[in-house]
């Protein structure tokens, strides 16, 4: 059943890309860094995403598991000389 397949993927994906950012915040966490777990998302795309369309042998597969990152710059909270009046 094709859209059972696609769910199963979708899941694995999903619990896959959750792994990896436990992971990170684990990881970043014993190097002392400082990172807000609400910034860090983890979005799984199942089989919707494929770099190899039709992967020929394991190889191929194996590219279509892979975990992406974004980096986005976000622009700093707006601070007022108020805010440094204690």
């Amino acid at each position: 059943d094709p859209r059972k397949t696609m769910a199963a993927a979708r899941n694995l994906s999903r619990e896959r890309a959750e792994a990896v950012r436990k992971s990170l915040l684990d990881y970043a966490a014993t190097k002392g860094a400082q990172l807000d777990p609400t910034q860090v998302q983890a979005q799984g795309v199942g089989i919707r995403e494929p770099l190899v369309a039709r992967p020929r042998d394991p190889g191929e597969a194996a590219e279509n598991m892979r975990v992406e990152f974004r980096l986005v710059r976000v622009s700093a909270e707006a601070m007022t000389q108020a805010d440094f009046d204690f």
